[in-house]
């Protein structure tokens, strides 16, 4: 359900579902999707300071290869 509703861009589920494969809850943890996740929200809100603030924060915990796939799709 919470996949769906990202899909249809809702941004609160894309934010969610960013924090949770960010932090690993629920899900197996996975940076460059929960670095995408972020963007697609900037992409309808940029003026977000939270989902700016998160795509930071992941964009220094992450390794170059993480980097590279976070940025491909």
């Amino acid at each position: 359900m919470l996949k769906g509703e990202a899909d249809r861009s809702n941004p609160r589920a894309r934010s969610t579902l960013g924090s949770m494969y960010a932090t690993g809850h629920c899900v197996s943890r996975d940076l460059p999707t929960a670095y995408r996740y972020f963007a697609l929200v900037l992409r309808t809100d940029p003026e977000n300071a939270a989902a700016s603030q998160n795509l930071e924060s992941l964009w220094k915990q992450m390794t170059p290869p993480e980097r590279q796939a976070a940025i491909k799709q």
